[in-house]
């Protein structure tokens, strides 16, 4: 089984094959095909098929000609617009109509079948009798051209009226193989695309911690790399799938010039295109989320200091700590050095620990602190605080969080955290980020 349209490319390319078919002689013959069979059960739209990115239209012709001896089969493409029937015929190419052409299986057999299977990335590129415009109604047609090079169409129950999704995702499923990727490790992205006849991947890089927006770095990733801002990758596409993209924690640990911070959380977008002349715009995209973890960076910690109170004010000095209902914490952060230029308070969700062993069990960080996930009470967002050093370029800051800042639901769990832990961490004047120390590490438990 293959494309119409795939053997349509073929024999467009052959001088005198496209001659021979575009002008037959025209007969008013009565039609000959007696019933065509749809697979699978396709969404319908009114009379209309909805033709998407990887769920092709399987069309089975049954043909009964007792007076014509079938030489080939011609399908036509028209494009029109909704509720008229002003019928252009479709062209891709230059001078050429777009159309499928099958050589009769059995010359003189009264009884026949010709199958044709509908990708939508064979119609889903621009039409060049409507101004370079993507069909979205098309109406396929079949004709029989007999041995004496007579050409008769078929009857309309023949005929098939499709719509053409107009935005595809030509991908299918898009994985990675950790959701932290710290220093020395690889992020293995993995997609899976919804065709076979793929031009190339393009890989956008995306960091969520500036509103979603593309990174600007400042010199490409790999060999790949293309744009201004090296943050698009193209992998060009072949017949393996799933295809996988490897990026280290190196390469994509660098500085976004849009924020001159170095890139934390991360969302790889990937678009699948069937065709070198579809843009990633005109498909739907895939994509995940993943963060960095900090290198092991300077030593700045010197305290990190919680202290709770209820209601009434009331100081709570319980071991450990509670955040009761209506209550509120006063978080203080010191710093070792005055050379910081912001203060980091980040909130961690104990009953979600990260699995993976970095040498102390599986749950614990490399120093031996317990591990958790960030809470994320927006999706692919971690919750945590950041203040600017005051201008006086003290060593310390405080924030103050309140019981309902933390009463929601934590997305990465689906329920509300009752256990955080609450981590300190500094960057300094010149960038460089500290190292997790358990002096700035706190836990709370959240009534």
């Amino acid at each position: 089984e293959s494309s119409f349209c795939t053997e349509t490319a073929l024999k467009q390319d052959q001088p005198g094959r496209t001659a021979q078919i575009s002008k037959p002689k025209l007969t008013t013959k009565l039609p000959e095909c007696q019933a065509i069979g749809i697979e699978p059960n396709l969404e319908k739209e009114g009379d209309k098929f909805i033709l998407k990115a990887g769920r092709p239209l399987k069309l089975n012709y049954q043909i009964y000609s007792p007076e014509i001896k079938a030489k080939s089969y011609v399908y036509e493409f028209f494009s029109y617009e909704e509720g008229k029937n002003n019928f252009k015929a479709i062209s891709f190419d230059p001078g050429k109509s777009y159309m499928g052409y099958y050589n009769a299986t059995d010359l003189g057999r009264t009884n026949q079948t010709n199958e044709v299977i509908a990708f939508h990335e064979d119609l889903y590129k621009p039409d060049l009798n409507s101004n370079s415009q993507y069909p979205k109604n098309v109406l396929m047609t079949l004709s029989i051209i007999d041995t004496n090079r007579s050409k008769k169409l078929q009857n309309w129950n023949c005929f098939i009226r499709i719509k053409l999704d107009q935005t595809p995702n030509y991908c299918k499923e898009i994985k990675i193989n950790d959701k932290e990727i710290a220093k020395g490790e690889t992020a293995r992205i993995t997609v899976t695309p919804n065709t076979v006849n793929v031009n190339n991947y393009d890989f956008r890089i995306i960091n969520l911690d500036n509103d979603g927006k593309e990174v600007s770095y400042e010199s490409p990733i790999n060999s790949n790399t293309v744009g201004t801002d090296n943050s698009r990758i193209i992998v060009k596409g072949n017949k393996s799938n799933p295809i996988d993209l490897n990026l280290n924690w190196t390469q994509l640990s660098r500085k976004d010039k849009n924020t001159g911070s170095n890139l934390k959380n991360i969302r790889i977008k990937a678009y699948v295109r069937p065709l070198e002349n579809i843009i990633s715009d005109d498909v739907a995209s895939c994509s995940v989320d993943f963060k960095l973890k900090g290198a092991e960076g300077e030593e700045l910690c010197d305290s990190l200091r919680v202290v709770t109170y209820n209601s009434s004010g009331q100081t709570n000095t319980s071991n450990p700590l509670y955040l009761k209902k209506e209550g509120s914490m006063q978080i203080y952060l010191t710093s070792k050095e005055k050379t910081i230029k912001e203060f980091v308070f980040s909130f961690h969700n104990l009953d979600n620990l990260i699995p993976k062993d970095y040498g102390k069990g599986k749950g614990y960080t490399a120093e031996g602190i317990k591990n958790p996930y960030h809470i994320n009470f927006k999706k692919g967002v971690d919750y945590e605080v950041i203040k600017r050093a005051n201008e006086d370029n003290d060593n310390d800051e405080s924030i103050k969080i309140y019981h309902e800042d933390l009463d929601s639901i934590d997305l990465q769990t689906g329920s509300r955290p009752r256990k955080i832990q609450i981590r300190g961490n500094f960057v300094t004047n010149t960038g460089e980020a500290s190292k997790l120390d358990s002096d700035c590490v706190k836990e709370v438990q959240v009534e």
